[in-house]
């Protein structure tokens, strides 16, 4: 098959929604298809360095982006998702004459996940996939209690967007020429109309390579128990309940805690150490290149990673790599990958944040005096991503079932 990728974000090596556009690139090639990948110019540089070394005769980037004075100040502004939907538009007329010389079987749209922006592409009379996609999930009113006045009006500006999707021509236009729909969970499957239910279907957009299912302990090892977050320092990546738990199990056993990334949240997070006089167990890393962030890994054997709405969660996947555990909450992305099987899941249903972190730290020091529970379920999870989350499977589930 001749396949036209709209992969806005795609890049090796990157995690998240690079990663996810740059393994269907990567994946639909290895399948055989003829794989044309539309990306942003400031991708070029690392994919042609990765294309230098391994050469692929059937895989073929084409690179657009909107005039540079307008790239300029949607930096400024920091409104990444404006120039998103223009640069949508603008791939349309930009992809005019490609689909005019080649005859594709379909547009499969992977990047950004964000079924609040219309895919313009379908306006080509090709067959359209979309997704899988996000945007439905919400984080629940009672957990809003510890945002700022300005990140709760962050998440009700969203939460209105949300309502917008059905009535938007534009995005109910893509559903409508879409041939397959796949959405991340079942709250954004409930943001589908039900004319469109049918041909849609619920997909994690995530997915790793293969991994060996193998065990290393690590928790004898160590006197000292070390948790890890990584990740984005965002308000809904759930870090006031991380903090606090931290605070708690601080109390009770002998624990480091380092957190990998960067944002707006380093400030709340500095004041929390501060006031608490946590600076010994609670080191701030910042962003890790790809070396530093696997010694992490190697060291740590908990990622604590309560997110109150994220629509994946590929770190869960990238620690089981090397043998940690996930704590999560049931909610979204990670709710979905670990189950009480596989790791440690924490109900939100009619939860106060407060008793979501008490139930998160007890339930972290069963895991610490218990150390048989690391190895059964370190296992058992990278088991069930063997099954169901890698991208041999992910392509299955796309191009494969109920073709």
């Amino acid at each position: 098959m001749k396949i036209l990728l709209s992969a806005y974000a795609c890049e090796p090596n990157r995690g998240s929604e690079p990663e996810v556009g740059w393994n269907w690139a990567l994946t639909l090639a290895n399948k055989g298809h003829d794989t044309f990948v539309i990306t942003r110019k400031n991708n070029k540089k690392s994919i042609n360095k990765y294309l230098l070394k391994n050469k692929k005769s059937n895989l073929k980037f084409v690179y657009y982006d909107l005039p540079k004075f307008l790239l300029n100040i949607f930096k400024k502004k920091k409104i990444s998702y404006l120039y998103f939907y223009l640069w949508q538009i603008g791939v349309f007329f930009f992809t005019l004459n490609l689909v005019k010389k080649i005859k594709f079987d379909f547009i499969h749209h992977v990047t950004f996940v964000s079924l609040r922006i219309p895919v313009f592409l379908n306006f080509h009379k090709i067959p359209l996939i979309i997704g899988p996609v996000a945007g439905g999930d919400k984080i629940p009113y009672r957990l809003r209690k510890s945002f700022s006045l300005k990140e709760n009006l962050y998440e009700l500006i969203r939460d209105f967007n949300n309502i917008f999707i059905k009535f938007s021509f534009f995005i109910q236009f893509s559903l409508f020429k879409s041939k397959k729909i796949f959405v991340n969970s079942s709250e954004t499957f409930d943001l589908i109309p039900a004319a469109y239910k049918k041909k849609t279907k619920i997909l994690l957009a995530i997915a790793v390579n293969k991994i060996r299912e193998n065990y290393v302990n690590k928790i004898n090892k160590q006197k000292i128990f070390h948790i890890c977050y990584v990740g984005r320092l965002l308000h809904w990546k759930g870090l006031n309940i991380s903090l606090n738990v931290i605070k708690k199990l601080n109390k009770k056993k002998n624990i480091i805690f380092k957190i990998a990334g960067t944002g707006p949240y380093k400030k709340k997070i500095i004041k929390f150490i501060n006031d608490n006089n946590l600076s010994k167990i609670i080191i701030l890393e910042g962003n890790l290149n790809k070396y530093r962030l696997k010694k992490l890994y190697q060291n740590s054997h908990l990622l604590l990673f309560p997110s109150l709405r994220d629509s994946g969660g590929y770190v869960v996947l990238e620690a089981a790599r090397f043998n940690v555990i996930s704590a999560v909450l049931d909610i979204g992305g990670p709710g979905q990958l670990i189950d009480k099987f596989t790791g440690i899941k924490i109900s939100v249903k009619n939860k106060t944040e407060k008793q979501i972190i008490n139930m998160m730290t007890q339930a972290i020091i069963s895991h610490i005096e218990n150390k048989s529970l690391f190895k059964k379920k370190i296992i058992n999870f990278k088991k069930k991503i063997n099954r169901q989350f890698t991208w041999d499977q992910k392509y299955k589930d796309v191009y494969e079932k109920n073709n």
